[in-house]
């Protein structure tokens, strides 16, 4: 094997008599060098705005969240150790959500009235978070307050603090039947003055109303020990999955216990599905660069007829010619991934520390300046294990005919 290795690297760095098969080689090795260094850089990319979404969506969401699966609400008294007695967790919130339609003067939209305690703000960091106004539910005088996203406020045209700008919201009044001869007394209805308004993500922006715990209580009628959710924030350093699988097994499946991936599944499932078949693609346009080592290795066969024939007086055997090609094929694949691979690294650390690549123009307002991008061990291991995989599926076929021409010729 060292001496088919010790061949394989005398053809492959030695100066051939064709320059016509130096370029086919040339040509190969920049198009698994280039197609390396993009598959490093995009992944990368992937993975800084999948980071940056975790990010926007963390001011809203907790790292832990506990409902039912049987109904809507669930008693927090019954299950209230579980999270009181366990030190990992720092801070826990009870909230209440139900869908309303909200409605400003002749404008209404339907929007999830969520009741909050006075832990949600700092369980989520969401009072951070205000683009106008303030984070509160009450004056001194015991007025009413709700917060709501920009974009909901956008688009029904609130004023702040404004008696004759407040919203209305309407939703069905809990354990009632609806009665088409009298509607109204199926229905629920608040009446609530915007004290600021957050943003924290468009989606969520368009569609929540931030309001007191209390006050929703009274306004569904809902017993003061039931909530919809448990929202939970942990210790520095605690493991999100870790806790959710273990008190997964407690509770069993009348709960369910969601860490962030699981409150918005669909939307990381967007991002893994879109890098992976981003990456499929980048990688069949390696797999073509590729196939020029077909012709390269086959050039190389042609070229070096006088050297096999000597191979085989010598007692070489078949495997072991194929094995010079196949590994003289496979280190135009490595060098050319490991390039790649250091030289896509090296754009992305560029990237992460100078953000030379920016998001629009300088004119163009965005939640970060610069394309976000984060370079992932396990991403650089794929790609390069991907990309010697294809060299040596290219190397096989003109290695295995060398064997084979070098035993056909008399």
């Amino acid at each position: 094997m060292k001496f088919a290795l010790l061949l394989a690297r005398r053809y492959l760095f030695a100066g051939r008599k064709t320059h016509f098969v130096n370029l086919i080689t040339g040509v190969s090795f920049l198009g698994v060098f280039v197609g390396t260094a993009a598959l490093v850089v995009v992944l990368s990319v992937y993975n800084g705005l999948e980071d940056l979404t975790r990010s926007m969506y963390s001011h809203f969401h907790p790292e832990l969240l506990i409902r039912s699966t049987d109904g809507k609400y669930l008693n927090v008294d019954s299950l209230r150790p579980l999270w009181t007695t366990d030190r990992r967790v720092l801070k826990y919130s009870y909230t209440i959500e139900e869908n309303a339609l909200v409605r400003c003067k002749d404008r209404e939209e339907v929007a999830i009235l969520k009741g909050v305690d006075e832990q949600f703000a700092e369980v989520t960091g969401v009072s951070q978070q205000m683009s106008y106004g303030q984070y509160g539910f009450f004056d001194d005088f015991g007025m009413s307050y709700g917060v709501i996203g920009q974009e909901l406020g956008a688009q029904l045209q609130v004023k702040l603090q404004d008696v004759h700008s407040g919203i209305e919201v309407i939703l069905p009044r809990r354990g009632a039947h609806f009665d088409p001869m009298l509607p109204e007394k199926s229905l629920a209805r608040g009446n609530l003055m915007v004290a600021g308004l957050f943003n924290v993500q468009p989606e969520i922006n368009r569609k929540y109303v931030l309001v007191s715990k209390e006050w929703m209580h009274e306004l569904i009628q809902l017993p003061k020990d039931w909530s919809s959710r448990v929202e939970i924030k942990l210790q520095p350093g605690v493991k999100p999955e870790d806790i959710q699988k273990e008190w997964a097994i407690l509770l069993g499946p009348r709960y369910e216990v969601a860490d962030r991936m699981r409150q918005e599944q669909a939307i990381y499932k967007i991002f893994q599905s879109e890098k992976w078949w981003t990456f499929a693609l980048l990688l069949l346009i390696v797999g073509i660069a590729s196939l020029s080592l077909i012709g390269s290795l086959s050039m190389l066969v042609l070229e070096k007829q006088k050297e096999i024939k000597i191979l085989r007086q010598m007692g070489a055997e078949r495997t072991k010619i194929s094995a010079i090609f196949l590994m003289a094929g496979s280190g135009v694949s490595v060098l050319g991934a490991v390039a790649g691979v250091v030289a896509g690294a090296s754009l992305a650390w560029m990237q992460m520390k100078y953000g030379w690549l920016k998001l629009g123009g300088e004119s163009a307002q965005f939640i970060v300046e610069s394309y976000p991008v984060r370079v992932d061990l396990t991403d650089l291991v794929v790609v390069f294990l991907s990309v010697v995989r294809i060299g040596l599926v290219s190397s096989l076929y003109p290695a295995i005919q060398a064997g084979k021409d070098a035993y056909d010729v008399d």
